[in-house]
């Protein structure tokens, strides 16, 4: 029944936020591009393409091939699309219900869920855009109630569906494959012997490799290359490059140089902002473009801790001042938690800190700003919100302990007045 109101209340804040702010009727921009155009070509039947004729990996085919569905059925009509993806968020609002529920009980289950209702990363921009990252949210929030329900049942079929969902979620966004020696790593630290944890292992991991080998192989026998996508180097070069490395307003982020040189044909035939530059493969743009960043780090290498301490700062702050303040009170309340959490010693909140540190570690060699940092969020709510009802508890343990230690004849009860 919570549940169910939770995600009714997640879907009509959306809803009425975004209806109210850029409507669902806007102009595709960005990555929408690509993500539409693979989509509305998968619905035609000229294969997974950008301009229709070549084929492309330039995104992972998760989120496109979900679009694909949407748009077949719909008419390709982008604002069914769009609340579609309003609809993927308000179930990651519920999931993130059920899973703090789980740890922590009802109390703190409806602080996280209303955090999550009301938290302005899940409610206004990325989930009306037609992103992958509505949609491998939700993923990586199913994902980690999964792991939490194995460390109480240990079931061989749960490990199976966990492995399956974490498959779909790399096709979806290929970082989480960061995630895998993480898997391993979690099994060792959690079953503590070596036979379950290598079985646990196998059965995760299985249906991962047999979800994500069809499309390695396929982007092997059409580029000549095993990868998740061809917009890795690109990636990396709007993290490490001159820019960068030099003005502090970017070091963390995501600026990528323009040159007419490293031009997708793909990105050409999509917009007009490219007349008269030279167009090459998106491979080819992908390799040139990792041979800089790589450059790039060799010359800027005495940086690297610096860059690193920008991102890491950006998972705890915002653009600007004031923004900064108000988060100060979710910051401080996310750190008493962990603190708690780890000086529990309690081995079931090993997922939570197994993930944080996927997501840390992958802040570090990618960038926060954005999108990219609504995992972080998630993170946020759950450990804040039991670190908000921990503090919350320790100050009424201490109003209690005062009035206790008064002398008889000076407590004043609730609603006594003095006369």
């Amino acid at each position: 029944m919570r549940t169910g109101l939770m995600f009714c209340l997640a879907l009509t804040v959306r809803l009425a936020v975004n209806a109210w702010i850029t409507g669902f009727d806007i102009t595709v921009f960005g990555d929408e591009k690509v993500f539409t155009a693979l989509a509305y070509n998968l619905v035609s039947g000229n294969g997974y393409s950008v301009d229709g004729i070549n084929p492309s990996a330039l995104r992972p085919p998760g989120f496109p091939f979900l679009l694909a569905i949407v748009f077949s059925i719909s008419g390709n009509s982008l604002i069914v699309a769009r609340v579609f993806n309003l609809c993927l968020s308000a179930l990651t609002v519920c999931v993130i219900y059920l899973l703090v529920l789980r740890l922590f009980g009802k109390k703190i289950a409806l602080v996280a869920g209303l955090a999550a209702v009301f938290n302005p990363f899940f409610v206004i921009g990325v989930p009306v855009v037609l992103y992958s990252d509505a949609f491998y949210l939700l993923l990586l929030t199913i994902v980690l109630a999964l792991f939490l329900k194995l460390q109480e049942t240990n079931s061989p079929k749960l490990k199976v569906i966990c492995g399956a969902i974490i498959g779909v979620a790399i096709l979806t966004r290929s970082e989480l494959v960061l995630f895998i020696p993480l898997i391993i790593a979690w099994t060792f630290f959690y079953y503590q012997k070596r036979r379950p944890a290598l079985q646990a292992s196998v059965l995760i991991l299985l249906p991962v490799v047999l979800l994500v080998s069809p499309w390695l192989m396929r982007n092997y026998l059409v580029f000549g290359k095993v990868t998740m996508a061809t917009n890795f180097g690109c990636t990396l070069w709007g993290v490490y490059n001159p820019n960068t490395f030099s003005d502090r307003a970017l070091m963390g982020a995501w600026d990528l140089p323009k040159s007419p040189c490293l031009v997708i044909g793909d990105a050409k035939s999509l917009s007009p902002r490219y007349p008269g530059c030279d167009v090459l493969p998106e491979t080819e743009v992908d390799k040139t473009c990792l041979t800089l960043a790589v450059t790039t780090i060799k010359q800027n290498y005495k940086q690297l801790p610096r860059l690193v301490a920008y991102k890491v700062r950006n998972l705890f702050s915002s653009g600007g001042a004031i923004e900064n303040l108000f988060l100060l009170p979710i910051v401080y309340c996310f750190f008493f938690g962990l603190i708690l959490l780890i000086a529990s010693g309690e081995r079931r909140f090993l997922i939570l800190f197994t993930f944080l540190l996927f997501i840390i570690g992958s802040t570090v060699l990618f960038y926060t700003f954005g999108r990219l940092r609504m995992p972080f969020e998630t993170m946020m709510i759950i450990i804040g919100s039991y670190g908000l009802y921990e503090q919350t508890e320790l100050i009424k343990r201490r109003i209690s302990e005062v009035r206790r230690s008064l002398p008889i004849g000076l407590e004043v009860t609730p609603g006594e007045t003095n006369s």
